[in-house]
């Protein structure tokens, strides 16, 4: 690791100090103790397996949806039609314990944006996936809003396809694309998908910005009436607003929302692809949504301005949180700060911010970006700004100025440098039967997301994907498993490095999860040991022990008597030598 200061107060920064080594004894606060916690590994990388080079488009961290108290990380790749992993962080482990292995999805570039909630106010928590399609494809099965809702069953979500052995959308919506009769369309694409309640009317409401004809340039926010996984859901359109009819220079891309002005109303923004521009939408009553500013080439080049390097965060300890837009490929972001309300006549755009080493050379290429304070707390030093970098490196740009909008009030870190990355060369044969070296690397990709102590350490973390890239495609792939997630920890003491779990330590299964008078727990061990499964009502009384013994290694079954119980929901707890599990279930009589 390395720290290097940006120094200059105009625009164009023509030089940056060298780096030194990492202190591993830092003080609190000054961001040069970011370690990588994966450390064993080729790549310092947890593994999703040896097919693994497909780009990874989004990360989360921070949920729990199948309520067992364990953090979860939420990953999506193109690999294989897309997939989706997650991971859970305990006792410094990390396990992927859930995957969609693939889709048919054909465009090899479906899950564009992954994020979570509970759309159906149930209790069961969500995947929600944007998946992509190609122009004219409006196929149920390719793209739309796909949703995984958590079935009961510990790390288990959507419908398992036992002729397949992949898991399936419990609901894929398109509906809210319909104009009449006819899909509306012409291209389901969604760069970010965004979940909430924006409206503050009790219900989790998805804005779905989409990308496609200039027609069909338009963000949709709806909301979703009846239970997930029933196939009799409806969609209620709450609001479109559309290119054509606002006067959008150019296509919409992708969604993120916050509330700008600090007045208790979300401020949804609409992000334009041309030269970086974006429309703010602020829901101003249950069902009712105002466009408000609309700002436009903002930039002096065309650059992709998708969510992925936009995030909010109060950078000055106003009370405001100031949105970073990030130019893709570029070595500058602007800055934008609202007044008392978000007209345009209220918001402020600071910047560019822009570094660069020499005249023509940028100092940095931004891929993904997010905002923070993962060294300290809120308010008690700068505020950083995290991004991944096409030049190989993870960035820390942490606000220490007064500026918004002048380079000379950031200081940058080098939390991971090219030579930090995992290389390897390998040789073949051309057709001439000469020798060909290929170099192989782990590039960043715009997969990065902060973790609020995933692992319960007391210490945030910077969590990342990268992916293999080589300089010569026309040979194949490493052979070798050569990374998906890396997780840089903050640690003032030294490196905490984190283990590997496989993955199929405890598979447990509760069938049926509506249940009368009896069911069935399914699951199977690694380890000789001690086993206990109880079953707890919702206020956490213990109200059936089911099993308590030893037993061997292997996959083994239980009988959960409900006779005896009160209609309602409860939680079965399997603790084992692996690990402890839990399953949901309905008792009705």
């Amino acid at each position: 690791m390395k720290k290097v200061a940006v120094w200059g107060s105009v625009l164009m920064l023509l030089a940056l100090l060298p780096g030194r080594a990492l202190a591993q004894n830092a003080q609190d606060g000054d961001n040069t103790a970011f370690n990588l916690t994966l450390t064993d590994q080729i790549g310092d990388c947890m593994l999703a397996d040896t097919n693994y080079y497909g780009y990874s488009r989004s990360v989360i961290t921070g949920s729990d949806l199948d309520q067992d108290g364990i953090k979860e990380i939420i990953v999506t790749d193109y690999y294989n039609g897309g997939r989706i992993h997650v991971f859970e962080v305990t006792d410094g482990a990390l396990e992927e314990v859930w995957c969609v292995s693939g889709t048919d999805n054909p465009y090899g570039y479906g899950p564009r944006s992954v994020t979570t909630g509970d759309l159906d106010g149930d209790g069961y928590g969500e995947i929600i996936v944007a998946m992509t399609g190609g122009g004219g494809d409006t196929n149920r099965l390719h793209v739309g809003l796909w949703v995984y809702e958590w079935n009961g069953n510990d790390n288990e979500y959507g419908e398992y396809d036992a002729n397949t052995g992949n898991w399936v959308p419990s609901e894929r919506i398109i509906e809210f694309g319909f104009e009449g009769d006819t899909l509306f369309p012409d291209r389901y694409r969604c760069e970010d998908v965004v979940v909430g309640d924006f409206d503050a009317d009790g219900v989790q409401e998805v804005l779905w910005v989409n990308n496609g004809g200039s027609a069909f340039d338009n963000a949709y926010i709806f909301s979703i009436v009846g239970d997930i996984g029933s196939h009799f859901i409806t969609v209620d359109v709450e609001a479109v607003f559309k290119r054509l009819e606002l006067g959008w220079g150019g296509s919409s891309v992708s969604g993120f929302a916050t509330d700008l002005d600090a007045d208790g109303l979300q401020d949804l923004v609409v992000m334009i692809w041309n030269n970086i521009g974006f429309q703010i939408i602020e829901a101003t009553a249950p069902n009712t949504y105002e466009a408000k500013a609309y700002f436009d080439n903002i930039d002096t080049e065309d650059r992709y301005p998708f969510a992925k390097i936009v995030d909010a965060y109060d950078m000055d300890n106003d009370g405001k949180p100031e949105m970073v837009i990030g130019a893709l490929l570029r070595s500058r972001f602007y800055v934008v700060e609202a007044g008392d309300d978000v007209t345009a006549d209220q918001i402020t755009i600071h910047g560019p911010v822009e570094f660069m080493e020499n005249d023509s050379t940028a100092m940095y290429s931004l891929l993904g970006l997010r905002v923070g304070d993962q060294d300290h707390g809120p308010g008690t030093d700068g505020a950083d700004i995290y991004f991944t970098d096409d030049y190989q490196r993870v960035m820390d740009l942490e606000f220490t100025g007064t500026d918004l909008g002048d380079p000379a009030s950031y200081t940058a870190y080098t939390l991971m440098a090219p030579e930090d990355f995992w290389q390897d060369s390998a040789q073949f044969t051309d057709s001439l039967g000469n020798p060909v070296w290929v170099h192989y690397w782990l590039q960043p990709s715009v997969a990065i997301a902060l973790g609020n102590d995933l692992d319960d350490d007391g210490n945030k973390e910077v969590v990342f994907c990268a992916y293999e890239s080589r300089d010569n495609s026309d040979y194949p792939r490493m052979t070798v498993e050569t990374g998906l997630l890396n997780v840089l920890e903050f640690n003032d003491v030294g490196v905490e490095e984190w283990t590997l779990k496989p993955s199929d330590v405890v598979k447990l299964h509760l069938q049926p999860t509506v249940v009368k008078d009896e069911a069935r727990l399914s699951f199977n061990l690694r380890t000789r040991g001690r086993v206990t499964a109880e079953v707890f009502d919702v206020s956490g009384r213990r109200v059936a022990r089911v099993f308590q013994g030893n037993l061997e290694p292997g996959a083994h079954s239980l009988t959960v008597n409900t006779a005896g119980l009160a209609s309602g929901v409860y939680v079965v707890r399997l603790h084992t030598p692996d690990g402890l599990r839990i399953a949901r279930m309905v008792v009705t009589h």
